[in-house]
C-alpha cells in the first residue's frame, strides 16, 4: 500500500481497517492486505486519498506473496481513481508553476512590455529634448570661433541634428522590427503535461 506501520497503525485506531481484515490478536496480529484494501477503499475519504499525502497510497496494488517490502512493480490501471490522481498531480504542477511566475514577478524578474517600452521612449525623448537644448549654447561658441552669425551657426546645427535624428529613427525602425516581441525566460522549467 505504500504506506508506514503508523499509519496502519491509524487506520486501525480509527476502525478504517477491522474485523477480518486483523488475523490475531495484540502484537502478533497480523493485517490481510487484500480484505485491507478492500475495507479502505470503501472506507477512507476520497479527498484525503488524493490529496498530496495520499497520492502515493495504493490500494489497488497487487498484495505481493514475498514478505520483503518491495517497491511494487506494475502497470497503474486506468481506472477513474487513477485518471483523478492523475488530474489532481497536473492541477499542483500548475499551482506550483503560477506561484514560480508569482514569485519571480515580485522579484522584478518579468517587466510589462508596454511600460517598458513607454519607459525607453520617455528617457529616448528627455535624451533628445537635452541635446536638442543646448543647441544654442554650442552654436554660440562656433559662431564666436568662426566668426559667423550665431542665428547661422544655430540653423546649421539644427538641420545636421535633425537628419541625424532622421537616419537614426529609420536604423531602428528596422532594428525593432527584426527584434522578437517577447525574449524567452531562461530560468523556466518544463511545461507540466496534462495527463491523458
Amino acid at each position: 500500500m505504500n504506506v508506514t506501520p503508523g499509519r496502519v497503525s491509524q487506520w486501525i485506531s480509527e476502525g478504517k481497517i477491522d474485523g477480518a481484515a486483523i488475523e490475531g490478536e495484540g502484537r502478533s496480529a497480523r493485517i490481510n492486505p487484500a480484505v485491507a484494501r478492500e475495507q479502505l477503499k470503501e472506507r477512507l475519504n476520497i479527498d484525503q486519498r488524493l490529496g498530496l499525502n495520499g497520492l502515493s497510497t495504493r490500494l489497488e496494488a497487487p498484495v505481493l506473496p514475498s514478505p520483503e517490502p518491495k517497491a511494487p512493480a506494475f502497470e497503474p490501471e486506468d481506472t477513474v481513481e487513477t485518471k483523478i490522481k492523475q488530474e489532481k498531480l497536473f492541477q499542483v504542477q500548475l499551482q506550483t508553476e503560477r506561484l514560480l511566475e508569482e514569485r519571480r514577478a515580485n522579484r522584478g524578474f518579468y517587466v510589462r512590455a508596454a511600460d517598458m517600452r513607454a519607459e525607453v521612449a520617455g528617457v529616448s525623448s528627455k535624451i533628445l529634448a537635452t541635446v536638442e537644448g543646448m543647441l544654442p549654447e554650442i552654436a554660440a561658441e562656433l559662431a564666436a570661433k568662426l566668426s559667423i552669425p550665431n542665428r547661422d551657426a544655430l540653423h546649421i546645427l539644427r538641420e545636421k541634428f535633425r537628419e541625424a535624428r532622421q537616419r537614426l529613427a529609420e536604423q531602428f525602425k528596422i532594428e525593432a522590427e527584426g527584434a522578437a516581441e517577447t525574449v524567452e525566460d531562461l530560468d523556466t522549467y518544463d511545461e507540466p503535461q496534462r495527463p491523458q
